[in-house]
């Protein structure tokens, strides 16, 4: 960015539908060691199942 150009202000995340859809069964709490595995693969099998849902037959 130029100078003159103005940071953009950081939205929530919770107000990003993308971000929404990832963390139907809750959002990471830990981080590192702390990570919730189940939470993740929770979290990827609602997105991915909601995802082929969108597929065609073809």
């Amino acid at each position: 960015m130029s100078e003159t150009q103005e940071t953009p202000a950081l939205k929530d995340a919770s107000q990003n539908p993308w971000y929404v859809l990832m963390t139907v069964a809750g959002e990471q709490v830990g981080v590192g060691l702390d990570f919730d595995k189940e939470l993740h693969a929770r979290n990827r099998r609602y997105f991915n199942g909601w995802m082929a849902s969108t597929l065609s037959e073809e």
